[in-house]
């Protein structure tokens, strides 16, 4: 597929993911980082997970391969905020956008419910989609759910010490929305 020239206003990403997913074919989407790693059965294994719980989009949080000293520091910061703020078992029973999670770098969904929930149009200038598309899937009363992907998947996001800065200012500054806070946050955790 030969994307088109990005619109005014769009992430290059979210475009990116919005282009592939008109031309698919299949009842079942995959968005995936391009350095995210699959064991051969993963696949297999989530479509039986979203199917069994009866979900419109799942998230997966790959194994973070970490190398760098900044690397193993920050990057577990990613679970420690999931594991430690999000109340699951309120998320798992609520299509609540206040309770929207997950991890940009694997999801899964079907053609319907993406198309339901305003396709990555509906996130079109965000850099962050492990938020915007659970909270858009969410605003349409769809189901949405986390998944730890660690046997299944692998990943590693940052090789120095830039990348890792620069990847957890833009999330931070997305997540919480005020370059001011970050500080604070990053103090209180």
């Amino acid at each position: 597929v030969h994307g088109t020239t990005l619109p005014t206003g769009w992430n290059g990403k979210q475009y990116a993911c919005y282009q592939l997913a008109s031309v698919a074919n299949h009842e079942e989407i995959v968005f995936m980082d391009a350095d995210v790693r699959l064991e051969p059965d993963a696949l297999c294994r989530l479509i039986d997970s979203r199917r069994r719980e009866k979900l419109d989009l799942l998230s997966v949080f790959p194994q973070q391969v970490t190398i760098t000293f900044w690397e193993r520091l920050l990057i577990p910061m990613m679970h420690y905020l999931l594991l430690g703020y999000l109340p699951l078992d309120r998320m798992r029973q609520s299509t609540d956008p206040a309770f929207a999670a997950g991890c940009g770098q694997l999801f899964l969904t079907t053609k319907i419910a993406y198309e339901k929930a305003g396709t990555h149009q509906a996130i079109a200038g965000s850099r962050h989609d492990g938020i915007k598309l659970p909270r858009a899937y969410r605003m349409a009363h769809l189901r949405t759910d986390v998944m730890d992907g660690t046997p299944i998947a692998s990943c590693r996001m940052y090789t120095c010490q830039s990348e890792v800065f620069q990847g957890l200012l833009k999330n931070a500054y997305e997540g919480i929305a005020n370059p001011k806070l970050i500080g604070v946050f990053t103090v209180l955790l």
